[in-house]
């Protein structure tokens, strides 16, 4: 391998750009797991979340459409035992300006319920409150206000929503969610008008998610049944669908699952192709080192000995590779995590998956390899020294 250090270079370029591929999409698919699992948890255990549609079974129109969801059966559930309070959301199209500036941001019309239901600590000013349920006053994340200010203060100014000025309440803000890759879905890039006010001005608005908070000594779990029984009165079993934190999760790491075994597919492609330019160059090296395999067995080396000898040569190849790759991937998560909102996570499970798929890989491409070596007829092997 030294002697022919360019040659092995070259062959292990295979595993290199596998290992690199690999190793990447696995880092950058778990940062997203575990930014999209904060999303979630940073609703709170007992906070459920009342969907226009099924989420179980499977793809539904209402999820993005149509809503049967009234203001009313958040009214009648928020009388249930054990439920603390009741939020309502309406999604508002359109968009928010101030100046020459546009935020990228979701506009939500909410009931101040939801800034008790959720902790928000604030940048400045305060938080809706029923005092501005006909108000013209909007509360804004501190990512769309980045969007819409800059650096300069927010509080007092008046923003343009749908051709109808908004004054500037309140600027919310979490400092570790403003560079996640997530942070444009986050609660940071929301920005909230009074629900009343907007079901006043405009009367066929639909609600669009009702959010239930428990009190912390109830089981989600335990209510389940007794809110159903409650929605059923007014709705059809497919026209709506309480979610808990864990069934959020579970959406999270389905999506998450089949990534990563495209990842197993992607790695198994990768390293049959790296593996299979070793098992090639390898063949080829046989048949140049005839003289040497004779000499070697002249001296006393048995067909073991050979073939070991090939077969570390075809593992030492892949593993050379493979820890490249590796060393080379680390430095693009940190690049990654330094000068993007995505924030790879290596693993050491990923680390020593990688190391375990390349030696595997080496052995695989070697044996045949060795096998050859190991047979070479001394006397043959020798006379290709004249």
């Amino acid at each position: 391998m030294r002697e022919n250090f360019r040659r092995t270079v070259l062959t292990s370029s295979g595993v290199m750009a596998a290992t690199i591929a690999v190793v990447l999409l696995a880092s950058i698919a778990i940062g997203v797991r575990k930014d999209f699992t904060e999303q979630v948890q940073d609703l709170g255990v007992n906070t459920l979340i009342v969907i226009p549609g099924k989420l179980s079974g499977g793809f539904n129109f209402n999820l993005g459409g149509a809503s049967y969801l009234k203001f009313a059966d958040a009214e009648r559930v928020a009388k249930v035992k054990g439920v603390q309070s009741v939020g309502a959301w309406t999604f508002v199209g359109g968009g928010a300006t101030y100046g020459g500036n546009e935020a990228a941001s979701f506009l939500v019309a909410t009931t101040p319920t939801w800034f008790k239901m959720k902790k928000f600590d604030l940048e400045a000013g305060r938080l809706l409150t029923s005092a501005d349920d006909q108000r013209d006053v909007v509360v804004i994340g501190s990512i769309a206000k980045q969007g819409l200010f800059g650096e300069k203060p927010a509080l007092g100014k008046k923003i343009k929503i749908n051709g109808r000025m908004f004054e500037v309440i309140g600027v919310t803000k979490d400092d570790t969610k403003d560079d996640s890759l997530m942070s444009m879905g986050s609660f940071q890039n929301l920005i909230y008008i009074p629900f009343a006010g907007l079901h006043k001005r405009v009367p066929t608005s639909q609600t669009d998610r009702l959010l239930i908070q428990l009190d912390s000594k109830v089981e989600p779990e335990q209510l389940l049944g007794t809110l159903k029984a409650e929605f059923r009165k007014t709705l059809d079993e497919e026209q709506f669908d309480i979610l808990t934190q864990k069934d959020l999760l579970k959406v999270v790491y389905k999506f998450t699952d089949i990534l990563q075994w495209l990842l197993v597919g992607l790695t198994g492609i990768a390293l049959f192709v790296g593996g299979i330019g070793i098992l090639n160059v390898m063949m080829l090296s046989v048949g140049e080192r005839t003289s040497e395999i004779g000499i070697r067995k002249a001296l006393g080396a048995t067909h073991s000995s050979i073939f070991r000898q090939f077969l570390a040569e075809s593992v030492g190849i892949c593993l050379l590779g493979s820890i490249v790759g590796l060393l080379f991937s680390g430095f693009c998560c940190l690049l990654l995590a330094r000068f993007s909102p995505i924030n790879p996570i290596v693993t050491w499970q990923t680390v020593f998956g990688t190391l375990g798929a390349s030696f595997v890989t080496g052995v695989l491409s070697g044996i045949a390899p060795s096998m050859k070596a190991a047979r070479k007829d001394p006397v043959r092997a020798i006379q290709n020294l004249g």
